[in-house]
């Protein structure tokens, strides 16, 4: 039997996350499919493009995501990076949830806002102290022990570029919050 891939990811996690190596090699089932759905979200962002707000991040986020899992299935290795990344994925759902209740009209809805406090949690926890936290942790601990390689170069240069991203986002989206949170409380006074 197939399980859904965030199943298999959050089964998985746990050994990447206990893993001794930085990079160990890598699942082509996972991966692959990974690739598939950054391929295909980029092409919905592209095919939706309008220079808006945050448009161009977004593109930029799944043309290196694309090419990190490319390079991961090429290599054949990486498997505990491709576990925390795909474990980053979680809040999307939610992130789509959040635009279709925006495009309704819901913003005032009390989902709307729970919505937004579970995409904060989930973001401070699996892309700012799981991704770029433990991940930058775990890269400077085997950058300072000399285990990383020439061939590691493009995962951490992607993670650097990932972890900018993500912070500036987390930085939107708690401003973001605490504006609708203060707008919520300002109408019930």
């Amino acid at each position: 039997t197939q399980t859904h891939p965030h199943i298999h990811d959050c089964i998985t996690i746990w050994q990447g996350m206990r893993d001794t190596q930085l990079y160990s090699p890598a699942q082509p089932p996972l991966t692959t499919g990974r690739h598939r759905y950054s391929i295909s979200d980029l092409i919905s962002i592209l095919s939706s493009f309008e220079r808006g707000k945050g448009d161009a991040a977004m593109v930029i986020h799944h043309i290196i995501t694309g090419f990190c899992w490319g390079y991961m299935l090429a290599m054949n290795f990486a498997y505990t990076f491709a576990c925390v990344g795909c474990l980053c994925e979680f809040t999307t759902p939610l992130l789509a949830i959040r635009w279709f209740m925006a495009l309704t009209h819901l913003k005032s809805h009390n989902l709307y806002i729970v919505n937004g406090l579970v995409i904060l949690v989930g973001w401070w926890v699996l892309r700012i102290f799981i991704f770029v936290g433990f991940f930058g942790w775990k890269i400077f601990i085997f950058h300072s022990t000399g285990l990383l390689t020439l061939r590691d170069a493009p995962i951490v240069l992607v993670w650097a570029v990932a972890s900018v991203l993500q912070v500036h986002w987390c930085q939107k989206l708690t401003k973001g919050f605490a504006k609708v949170v203060h707008a919520s409380m300002q109408k019930s006074a």
